[in-house]
């Protein structure tokens, strides 16, 4: 089979990633969790849980109105988050859910960051039954990573379609030019800026509402 361009731009970006700025990425990642380890969220809280792209959200001023804790850890990959669930669940109202970035930078199998995303979601229920989560597709990058989102994300509808607590967001529709994420929504075609956070509310804070209602108002089939 014939490997394209893009292939082996991201697969160049996994190596460097792994082997020049893991040890920093890491120490990071370290301090960050320590942190987090001495807050645990009040149970009730809706749980903003996912890697950098999550951690830098001012959550608590971009959802005034709600019971927001940040557990995002910047660089974290799929794996990661799963490994620190028991820490960051605690009987939310709801979990917003955002992974897999890294790990395409990091070039995870495709079918191994679906695994790790399945096993988050039936950790949550375990820990925390008929908790909604709302699980953010992996957002626009640069044109050449959007196969690989585009095929991970299909993945993610796949993992949702079988558990009926979580619903995909789709988040392309509000970040998208083309292949590439808007220009005006980000400065390093990754994190989002201030405009990018106010666009990915557009499509997550009608699913919030969602969520809380269905917490509010169960119908017979949650109980």
């Amino acid at each position: 089979m014939k490997t394209s361009r893009s292939q082996i731009t991201i697969s160049v970006l996994g190596y460097l990633a792994r082997h020049l700025g893991g040890p920093l990425v890491e120490k990071g990642i370290r301090m960050r969790r320590d942190q987090l380890d001495h807050l645990p969220p009040a149970p009730g809280s809706i749980v903003m849980l996912g890697d950098s792209i999550t951690d830098q959200g001012e959550w608590q001023e971009l959802l005034p109105d709600l019971a927001v804790v940040n557990r995002g850890v910047g660089g974290e990959t799929s794996a990661q988050v799963r490994d620190r669930l028991a820490r960051s669940i605690h009987g939310p109202t709801a979990v917003s859910l955002l992974v897999g970035t890294n790990d395409l930078t990091a070039g995870t199998p495709h079918w191994q960051i679906a695994a790790n995303v399945a096993a988050i979601l039936d950790e949550i229920e375990r820990r925390a039954p008929g908790t909604p989560v709302l699980l953010n597709g992996i957002m626009p990058r640069s044109a050449k990573f959007a196969r690989e989102i585009h095929e991970v994300n299909a993945l993610y509808k796949q993992v949702a379609g079988q558990r009926p607590t979580v619903e995909v967001i789709d988040t392309w529709p509000a970040l998208r030019d083309g292949e590439n994420i808007r220009s005006d929504l980000s400065f390093d075609n990754l994190h989002l800026n201030g405009k990018g956070y106010e666009q990915w509310l557009t499509v997550l804070r009608p699913a919030l509402d969602r969520a809380i209602q269905q917490r509010s108002h169960p119908t017979s089939t949650d109980s």
